[in-house]
């Protein structure tokens, strides 16, 4: 859950990640919800080296693309999707305990910037 202060909205995404000892691609799947109403996040994921990922699949409903470089206790998200309107959105996670991170970033970086911060709760 995240706060977008310049527009007093509140937002939220869930998610789960479906992991397979037997294929080098784990599954992404969960829904964004906003003001718009809610979407579905349904996507791929692999490793590219041993602190980068790639993704691939629906986001937010629409076809996209992402990348994903973590250190230790950091991780920082880009992602690209809505072909018919390329959105681009960057988020840097900072894992302050086993299960909760500080979220900081922000959501259609090219056209109407719009940034946030928030708490999210899971697991690495």
């Amino acid at each position: 859950v995240w706060l977008v202060p310049e527009r007093d909205e509140v937002r939220g995404e869930t998610g789960m990640l479906l992991h397979s000892p037997f294929s080098p691609v784990d599954l992404l799947a969960g829904t964004y919800t906003g003001r718009a109403g809610t979407r579905i996040n349904l996507q791929i994921q692999g490793k590219m080296a041993a602190k980068t990922l790639w993704r691939f699949g629906a986001m937010r409903s629409k076809l996209g693309i992402g990348l994903g470089w973590e250190t230790d206790r950091l991780r920082l998200d880009v992602e690209a999707f809505n072909p018919d309107r390329w959105q681009v959105n960057s988020w840097l996670r900072w894992q302050l305990s086993p299960s909760l991170f500080l979220r900081l970033g922000g959501e259609d970086l090219g056209r109407n910037p719009t940034f946030g911060i928030g708490v999210e709760v899971g697991r690495r």
